[in-house]
């Protein structure tokens, strides 16, 4: 029988793995991280703000249905990380990023959280 991941980055094995490890830290550990995530966000859309000034490259038309729908969910609070500002908000800033960018943060604090248990 086929499932339906629940949530959009449920297909991502280390995304779902690497927030369980997120859970785990201490508060302080959480905002630490939280601000220094915000920051490798805005880097990232700096970044790609030049992708969308160069007419030659195509611009994404939209995050994804399932993306949305999670932003959406994402203010019922139901979440872990959705019951901490500021991780709540740096999960909403990262989850607006290319996927490939997204994968690629979740991929390196899953291989720096591990490192660390």
């Amino acid at each position: 029988m086929e499932t339906k991941d629940r949530r959009w980055y449920d297909s991502h094995l280390e995304t779902t793995r690497t927030l369980k490890l997120l859970e785990k830290l201490s508060d302080e550990e959480k905002e630490a991280l939280s601000e220094s995530l915000i920051a490798i966000v805005n880097q990232i859309k700096d970044f790609h703000r030049d992708d969308f000034e160069d007419e030659s490259k195509e611009t994404p038309l939209s995050l994804g249905i399932d993306r949305v729908i999670g932003l959406y969910q994402s203010s019922n609070g139901r979440r872990w990380y959705d019951k901490s500002d500021s991780f709540g908000f740096a999960m909403k800033a990262m989850s607006t990023l290319p996927e490939s960018d997204f994968k690629n943060i979740m991929d390196g604090l899953s291989v720096t959280l591990s490192s660390h248990t």
